[in-house]
């Protein structure tokens, strides 16, 4: 067999679910088969991949959904910060105006990039402990230093943590499973190939080696 597999452009359950049928007809035909020359290891090999492949196909989609589920948890967090980002700017500028212009706001990107919105955030919570003195003359809602700071560490740790899961696991995961499907797919090509050559006199028995398509 090759050394470098293409992942054949089938659905994974008709290979699994083909490889089920031939480990089936070849039991039917072994007696034929391995008078033939074919090597009866490779009958038993599919029939082993068989479980691996579903269990590596399983593996997948589990981490696949928890990364779609995380990238949603992402989306509302980002609402979230954003909602908070325009809040707190608000009142800066409102206090900003009650002091007579003492308090000098610093420049904030204002969109919805990751990395935006986690800076302004910092900065935001960085401004308000630098600047406690002019802003308990307007009486400032001082919990939000800690909750711009909290929010903005949180999403930084989210933003993280998806990368390395998109990046490391679920592109593992995937490798992997293509690899072992791609491997099952040649092996049911191969048997099926050798089925055809030995009961080409047989029509009957000659379609039950079709390849799959």
């Amino acid at each position: 067999m090759a050394t470098s597999r293409i992942m054949p452009k089938i659905s994974i359950p008709a290979i699994v679910q083909r490889a089920n049928d031939i480990v089936y007809i070849c039991n039917d035909d072994r007696k034929a088969l391995e008078s033939a020359g074919l090597e009866w290891d490779k009958v038993v090999k599919v029939q082993e991949m068989i479980q691996l492949c579903a269990h590596q196909a399983a593996q997948y989609t589990i981490e696949h959904r928890d990364c779609v589920t995380q990238t949603k948890r992402k989306k509302d967090l980002i609402d979230k910060c954003v909602a908070l980002r325009r809040s707190v700017i608000r009142q800066l500028q409102l206090a900003q105006i009650l002091t007579h212009d003492e308090l000098k706001l610093p420049r904030f990107s204002c969109d919805r990039t990751e990395g935006g919105l986690v800076q302004d955030l910092y900065t935001l919570g960085v401004f308000i402990r630098d600047n406690h003195e002019p802003l308990e003359k307007v009486k400032f809602n001082f919990p939000l230093e800690d909750q711009v700071l909290r929010y903005s560490q949180k999403l930084s740790e989210t933003i993280t943590s998806l990368i390395i899961k998109r990046s490391d696991s679920i592109q593992e995961l995937r490798k992997s499973r293509d690899t072992q499907i791609a491997e099952l797919y040649e092996l049911i090509q191969y048997i099926c190939r050798f089925g055809r050559i030995v009961f080409y006199k047989d029509k009957v028995r000659r379609i039950r080696y079709c390849s799959i398509r």
